[in-house]
């Protein structure tokens, strides 16, 4: 039976999509991750030619890279294996 309960809990999940804007990434990340209640941040990034600088994820262990291989904006909404945390 499906439950009416409303689910809540204090912590959260950003999800930013991203094709080349690597430069506002690293202004962004830092400032999210202060943010109260942040659980984690999912990198969505779409740029199948070009390889997500490695210095962005060691920012903090919070940080996700979701890579695809093509350059769609539908790509943001897919639920990655296992769900989020």
């Amino acid at each position: 039976m499906f439950s009416l309960t409303p689910f809540y809990s204090e912590n959260y999940t950003i999800v930013v999509s991203t094709y080349d804007r690597l430069s506002y990434l690293t202004k962004v990340l830092p400032h999210w991750l202060t943010c109260p209640h942040v659980q984690e941040v999912h990198v969505v990034y779409h740029h199948p030619s070009r390889i997500f600088p490695p210095e962005l994820l060691q920012v903090d262990p919070r940080i996700v890279l979701r890579p695809y291989p093509s350059n769609r904006l539908t790509n943001r909404f897919a639920v990655p294996d296992g769900g989020f945390s």
